[in-house]
């Protein structure tokens, strides 16, 4: 009993602790996001999967999907994607999913920016 409330007090704590909030996006049209990139995941790619950078904006966090077959896409900029790293400052522009992602790839108005690193 004497580590019980300790224990409760612990599960109290990491159940109110929250992150970064999800950003909502409407899903269909294009959007615009700029922000710090807080994680790169490349891995994806080397199966044909999307690439996963995680974005922190002024509202929340967003997902970033980079295709890995960039060639086939219209976006401006995929090319750049070798040089986002963490705390890499970026703005994309793309067409956003279910989940609440943003994915640059299928129009020639979108696009990958690196605004700072």
């Amino acid at each position: 009993m004497r580590h019980a409330i300790p224990l409760v007090l612990l599960l109290f704590l990491v159940g109110c602790s929250s992150g970064p909030k999800p950003l909502t996006l409407p899903v269909g049209p294009d959007a615009t996001v700029s922000g710090t990139v807080e994680s790169v995941d490349r891995e994806p790619m080397a199966v044909d999967s999307d690439a996963v950078i995680t974005l922190r904006t002024s509202a929340g966090e967003v997902e970033v999907f980079i295709p890995a077959r960039t060639n086939l896409c219209e976006a401006e900029g995929l090319n750049l994607f070798a040089s986002v790293v963490e705390g890499s400052s970026i703005e994309v522009r793309g067409q956003t999913l279910a989940g609440g992602g943003i994915r640059p790839c299928e129009s020639d108005d979108h696009y990958l920016r690196v605004t700072g690193s």
